[in-house]
C-alpha cells in the first residue's frame, strides 16, 4: 500500500493526543478559577467554629486570621 504523504496511525494519534492536551489546558485552568471563586463567594468563614466558642479568646481568633491569610485581600495572596 501507498502512502502518498499521508501521516500514518501513529502521527495521527500523536496529533490527536496534542490537541486534547491542549485543549486541557483552558479547561484546568478554567475550572480552577471557577472553584477559588465559589469558595470565596460562600458564606461564613473558616474561623466560624472558634468564633462561637467562648473558651477561645478574640485575640487567638485575630492571630490565627492572620497566620492563615484572612485578614488581607485575596489578591495579596
Amino acid at each position: 500500500m501507498g502512502n502518498h504523504g499521508q501521516p500514518n496511525r501513529r502521527e495521527r494519534m500523536q496529533g490527536y493526543i496534542l490537541r486534547r492536551v491542549l485543549q486541557a489546558i483552558p479547561l484546568v485552568l478554567g475550572i480552577t478559577i471557577l472553584v477559588f471563586a465559589l469558595v470565596h463567594a460562600a458564606p461564613g468563614s473558616p474561623l466560624a467554629q472558634f468564633e462561637f466558642n467562648p473558651t477561645i479568646k478574640p485575640e487567638d481568633i485575630a492571630r490565627i486570621r492572620a497566620n492563615l491569610g484572612l485578614d488581607r485581600p485575596v489578591y495579596e495572596h
